[in-house]
This record gives C-alpha cells, sequence and structure tokens, in this order.
C-alpha cells in the first residue's frame, strides 16, 4: 500500500451485521512530516536572512526588498498548500448505501449518501488509458472522489469496492468511460 492510500476495514470484533461490507479512508500524501516541513521553513529563512545581509552590506537595499518580498510569498504558499493536504475522503457501504465522507482539517466535512440500487462506479480514462478520476452515478446525482489517489491507486480502490460489494451480493455496474 502507498503512503496515499489508507484502507483502514472495520475490526472484526463487531458483530457482523453492524459491521460495514466497506470501509476505506483515503488521504493526499505528504512528502515532508511536521518536523521535516518546520526545518524546510527554518532553513529558507535562513539563507534568505543571511543574503539580505550580505546585499545590506553591499548597498543594495533594493534587492533586499525583492528578496524578503519573495520570502513571505514563499512561505504563504507552502503554508497554504499545507494546509490543502490536511483532508481526507472516506467511503463506507452500510445498509445498502455507500456514504462518501468528505473531512477537512480533521473537523466535519459533508457527506452524501447514495443507495446500492442502481449505484455505477465509473471509471474514466485519458488518451493513454490511465484512470483520471472516479465516479458514482446514481439517478441524476454524479460524484467524483478518490482525486488524491495516482491512476494505479485508484484502479485499485475501484477494484477493491466492486469485490467487496460482489462478495455481499450487490451486483454495481463498473464501466470504463474514454476521457
Amino acid at each position: 500500500m502507498t503512503p496515499g492510500m489508507s484502507l483502514p476495514f472495520s475490526a472484526a470484533a463487531e458483530p457482523a451485521d453492524e459491521r460495514p461490507l466497506f470501509d476505506a479512508i483515503i488521504t493526499p500524501p505528504a512528502s515532508l512530516g511536521e518536523r521535516g516541513f518546520s526545518t524546510f521553513m527554518a532553513v529558507t529563512l535562513a539563507v534568505v536572512c543571511l543574503v539580505d545581509l550580505a546585499l545590506m552590506a553591499a548597498g543594495l537595499w533594493w534587492a533586499i526588498l525583492f528578496l524578503t518580498g519573495n520570502l513571505v510569498f514563499l512561505l504563504a504558499a507552502f503554508i497554504a498548500i499545507r494546509r490543502v493536504r490536511e483532508r481526507s475522503e472516506r467511503v463506507v457501504v452500510e445498509s445498502g448505501q455507500l456514504r462518501l465522507e468528505r473531512h477537512w482539517k480533521g473537523g466535519p466535512g459533508c457527506a452524501d449518501t447514495l443507495p446500492l440500487f442502481g449505484l455505477r462506479l465509473v471509471r474514466v480514462r485519458d488518451g493513454a488509458g490511465h484512470c483520471r478520476r472516479l465516479e458514482l452515478h446514481s439517478r441524476s446525482q454524479r460524484l467524483c472522489f478518490a482525486a488524491d489517489l495516482t491512476p494505479k491507486e485508484r484502479e485499485a480502490f475501484a477494484e477493491a469496492l466492486g469485490r467487496s460489494l460482489h462478495r455481499a451480493g450487490f451486483a454495481i455496474a463498473m464501466p470504463v468511460q474514454p476521457y
């Protein structure tokens, strides 16, 4: 399993009728942990301060303003990207329904519930044949999910969801559509 895809299944200690058929959490990959991110920011700040001191000693005050402005925008961009990565999607199948929960920054997010009857899981492919996105279609609703997974992870996720539903006796259509 890759870092961007975690599929924690419910514990087997629950009674069989209360346990979900499928329970998976999708989180975006993060290349740096909290400590690595803090270290990167501190090193970047230190390098810019040293260059600012050298430019000030040379009398190039206008370059200091430019470099410091770049640092502020760079730090703001990295912090914004870090905040966007604090999200997750949870796919739960139980009681004849599929529930897609989206959480932002660990807090409550939004949840969509679709009936399993008539549900289609569509794999949309690009020109090279890679799974570009996953969509759930039910009557007039269409939900896109699993955007944080790679194409191979999306394929594996769709297969795992389809297999678990098939074992439980639900026939879910899984067509493939070109993009």
